[in-house]
C-alpha cells in the first residue's frame, strides 16, 4: 500500500510537562482541548496509537519523544471531571477529549528533533513511527515533498519539514526549511497543481517574504 493511502490513525502530541507526563504514567491518560485544532483522528475516535512530544520544560530531556501507548478509548469530559481536586478557575467549564491508554512503552532510542521547534500535533502512521529516527520522518505529506525529504536524506542535506512562521499575526507552514550558514531557505513542493486559488498563491507569497525575514 502507497503510504498517503494508509489511514493516519497514529498521533504524536506534545506532551506539555512533567507532571503531565506523571498523569499518564499514573493514570494512563491524556487530554486534548476540543475544537477546531483538534486532530481528526481524535475527533472521529479512529486514532489507534499516541505518541509524546517533550519541549523545552523536559530540560535535559527535551526535544524528544520518549514514550508511547495504545489509545483504548477516547470520551468527551469536561475539565472538573479530569481534575475534580483542583478549583478550575478561569479554565472551568473548558471541554477536553480523554484520551485512554494502556501499554505505555519508553522508547529505548527516543525520537529526536534536529532544531528544537514547538510541536503541537503531527498525523502519522504505525509504519512510519516504527521506521522514524527524527521528527522530520514521521510527517507524511505530498507524494512531491515525500521524494524530496528522501532525496534530502541521500544527500545528507538537514532540513525541516512543516516549519513555522509569522508575518505579523498569521502564521504559515513551510514545506522544507533549510537553516544555511549564509541564510534561510524555504522551499515549497507542491506546484501549481495545488497551489492555483487565489488564497494559496497570496499566502505562498507571504511564506517568501517571511523566509527572508
Amino acid at each position: 500500500m502507497n503510504i498517503k493511502e494508509e489511514r493516519k490513525d497514529f498521533l504524536i502530541a506534545l506532551m506539555p510537562d512533567k507532571n503531565d507526563l506523571e498523569i499518564l504514567l499514573r493514570e494512563k491518560w491524556y487530554r486534548i482541548r476540543t475544537g477546531k485544532r483538534s486532530p481528526k483522528s481524535v475527533r472521529e475516535n479512529y486514532i489507534k496509537h499516541i505518541a509524546f512530544y517533550q519541549p523545552g520544560s523536559f530540560e535535559h530531556d527535551a526535544y524528544i519523544i520518549g514514550w508511547w501507548a495504545e489509545v483504548r478509548n477516547v470520551t468527551n469530559v469536561m475539565r472538573e471531571d479530569l481534575f475534580p481536586y483542583i478549583s478550575a478557575g478561569d479554565k472551568s467549564g473548558m471541554e477536553y477529549y480523554k484520551v485512554d491508554v494502556d501499554n505505555i512503552e519508553e522508547l529505548p532510542n527516543p525520537i529526536y528533533c534536529r532544531r528544537p521547534r514547538r510541536i503541537l500535533f503531527i498525523n502519522s502512521t504505525y509504519n512510519q513511527f516504527k521506521k522514524a529516527k527524527e521528527i522530520n520522518d514521521l510527517f507524511i505529506e505530498s507524494p512531491i515533498e515525500e521524494k524530496f525529504w528522501g532525496a534530502l536524506k541521500e544527500n545528507n542535506i538537514f532540513a525541516e519539514r512543516q516549519f513555522p512562521v509569522s508575518s505579523g499575526k498569521t502564521r504559515y507552514r513551510l514545506d522544507f526549511a533549510l537553516f544555511c550558514r549564509e541564510r534561510k531557505l524555504a522551499i515549497e513542493c507542491d506546484g501549481d497543481r495545488y497551489h492555483t486559488s487565489k488564497e494559496d498563491v497570496f499566502n505562498d507569497k507571504n511564506v517568501q517574504m517571511c523566509s527572508r525575514a
